[in-house]
């Protein structure tokens, strides 16, 4: 059952101390109150990240990439600047929406996507 802040209403979520005991703390007034359990061997802290679908990233293993290139072509590297890049195209999204263009430079390595 979650935990409420006296002091706003917010949830508070726990965290560990810095000798390794439980806190409870609000994540919008920063009120932080003990835990009134002891640490144990069962508890373990979790957070959930979200991101949207633009900041996840790509795992990409090298039979994938050979198995869908595209060929070398002008586009500049935002890294370095170079004006030549390999290309190729993997379905990263669902099947009714369009391959995503990656790149890779050939004088850095750096890789970068284009959305399209």
């Amino acid at each position: 059952m979650p935990n409420f802040c006296k002091n706003c209403g917010s949830i508070i979520l726990p965290k560990k101390g810095p000798k390794g005991e439980i806190i409870l703390k609000c994540m919008k007034c920063n009120t932080e109150i003990m835990a009134t359990t002891k640490p144990n061997d069962d508890m373990v802290l979790k957070r959930t990240i979200h991101h949207d679908e633009r900041s996840k990233t790509v795992v990409i293993d090298e039979k994938a990439q050979n198995a869908v290139e595209g060929g070398k072509i002008k586009a500049e590297c935002p890294k370095c600047h170079f004006n030549e890049a390999q290309t190729y195209y993997l379905q990263t999204r669902s099947g009714d929406e369009g391959s995503t263009q990656f790149f890779l430079c050939l004088k850095c390595g750096n890789k970068w996507r284009d959305y399209g």
